[in-house]
């Protein structure tokens, strides 16, 4: 069986106060936690035996929340992935996930982790090659419908919060590489377990250059970010992405509100 688990990552962090998701609001979160690690300069975390080297903003709080990070997710994803299993990791950011994916999937398993910035590329291969993870391939692109280079729109203040669509907030871009995952694994033939989608909007076009591998796929498990807004400022209408994956016989589960609907 396949199926699709959907999270709404933003909105957690607002949950519990009520607050809504409007551009000003995503801009107070991003411009608190920034002064809140202002004085921070830790080098690196421990989490669950491993070492996870952070940003000069610490843009995650791995700093102040450790193994609190995504809890609830990260026991799921522990009764799914398996021993052997290969994973690819998109927005992979600084390898938070990617650690984790490697220390469950072992020596027989496989991580693909992608990561265009080159701020985090940096820290996601350092954090791989420090915990001493050879069964982890890293890629410096962004993964879209098509092969070729984009504006890539960053975030000063979260370096978790890239964008490859302008979102009016006179953010700086940089130019990086696109690849779709049906070229990147064109010639692969073992089976894909586990794809996590965290790409900020552009999870539409993500599926749409995952086709082939979808088709084909068996027993195949995403995780993919799902932020309406954000899909929308991408040009992507959000009830046609689920909608989409029903039709592939995806069956869709809601990781918000810390339960599966």
């Amino acid at each position: 069986m396949n199926r699709v688990l959907v999270f709404k990552k933003i909105a957690k962090y607002f949950a519990k106060l009520g607050l809504g998701r409007s551009k000003t609001m995503v801009n107070i979160y991003e411009e608190t936690f920034s002064r809140i690690n202002s004085g921070i300069r830790e080098e690196y975390v421990e989490i669950d035996g491993q070492k996870v080297f952070l940003d000069k903003e610490d843009s995650l709080l791995l700093s102040t929340r450790k193994d609190n990070y995504d809890k609830f997710e990260i026991n799921h994803l522990k009764q799914i992935i398996k021993e052997g299993d290969i994973i690819i990791d998109l927005g992979a950011n600084i390898g938070y996930y990617t650690l984790i994916f490697a220390k469950l999937v072992g020596d027989l398993g496989h991580v693909y982790a992608f990561e265009p910035d080159p701020s985090n590329f940096e820290l996601l291969s350092k954090n791989v090659r420090e915990n001493k993870h050879s069964n982890v391939t890293v890629i410096q692109k962004a993964v879209s419908n098509k092969n070729s280079k984009i504006k890539l729109y960053v975030s000063k203040r979260n370096l978790a919060s890239h964008r490859i669509f302008d979102s009016d907030e006179k953010r700086n871009s940089i130019e990086v590489d696109v690849i779709t995952l049906d070229e990147y694994f064109k010639n692969f033939e073992k089976p894909i377990k586990f794809i996590k989608i965290d790409v900020e909007g552009a999870e539409g076009a993500v599926l749409l250059g995952t086709s082939k591998i979808l088709e084909k796929s068996e027993n195949l498990t995403i995780m993919m970010e799902y932020f309406p807004k954000w899909i929308k400022n991408f040009g992507d209408e959000p009830k046609e992405i689920l909608k989409s994956l029903l039709q592939k016989d995806f069956k869709l589960y809601n990781l918000n509100q810390k339960k599966i609907d």
